[in-house]
């Protein structure tokens, strides 16, 4: 099957089908998918999102995000919000505005971002893992406003608890660097700081806030491994999923 569907209005859409688990199962096709924000979707990519099974979404954006770039999704579909981040734009226009804006300080505020996904964000993560390990036998896709850094390290915590191993964790969030468009979005950067009047900045300092880098999820798996012991003490411990859910999570995705 395609990993990468071909919808024209919402990019990063992916499907994290056929991946193996470390005891030889693999992840279910048209049952996990992943995206960036949905506001765009035209008639013919909702009727493609239904066509996929999907019935579920659940969606990584903050509430102010939400409101302004609403979701455009067909009327069967329901939605679960969790309000997360990582190095935020507010962090980025920071950085730019103090006039000490650098590729190695943008990219340094990314790895830090990653390692504050774990640290503070363990309700909503636990919250997010819990409502996947509900039974279920429909498509759900998981998304954010650019689908690469939320969606990647969400994604990478429920392919853990699925026992997908790291390295091929990685790869599938590696994807979304030829499938965001990078240079768009940091026109788009550009455009607004020139408007705010900000100092200069490169579209190398900007580089590594707009693409993807192993190096920013590796940081977020060091975090887990530092502070938690590893994946299974940090989903079981500090997210407190059972083994009853995740025996649940393999009903549901696995094969």
């Amino acid at each position: 099957m395609d990993r990468v569907l071909p919808l024209t209005t919402v990019h990063n859409f992916r499907d994290l089908g056929g991946y193996r688990t470390r005891d030889g199962a693999s992840v279910r096709w048209r049952r996990l998918f992943r995206s960036g924000q949905l506001s765009d979707l035209d008639g013919e990519d909702q009727d493609a999102v239904a066509e996929l099974g999907i019935r579920e979404v659940h969606d990584f954006r903050r509430p102010e995000e939400c409101e302004r770039f609403p979701s455009r999704l067909p009327g069967s579909v329901t939605t679960r919000t969790y309000p997360l981040g990582i190095a935020s734009l507010k962090a980025v226009t920071d950085l730019v505005f103090s006039g000490q804006a650098s590729a190695a300080g943008t990219r340094q505020m990314m790895v830090d971002g990653y390692r504050g996904f774990v640290r503070d964000l363990s309700p909503e993560l636990s919250t997010f893992l819990k409502a996947m390990a509900q039974p279920s036998d429909h498509g759900i896709l998981m998304h954010c406003l650019a689908g690469k850094d939320r969606t990647g390290a969400a994604v990478a915590l429920l392919l853990s608890a699925l026992d997908v191993p790291r390295d091929t964790i990685v790869e599938d969030y590696l994807l979304s660097a030829e499938h965001f468009p990078v240079d768009s979005i940091m026109d788009l950067l550009l455009g607004y700081f020139a408007r705010k009047q900000a100092p200069p900045v490169s579209r190398e300092a900007l580089q590594p806030y707009c693409g993807v880098d192993a190096d920013y999820l590796l940081a977020a798996f060091d975090e887990i491994d530092a502070r938690h012991g590893g994946t299974d003490a940090y989903l079981s411990r500090t997210l407190g999923l059972s083994e009853s859910q995740r025996q649940t999570l393999r009903d549901n995705f696995l094969r």
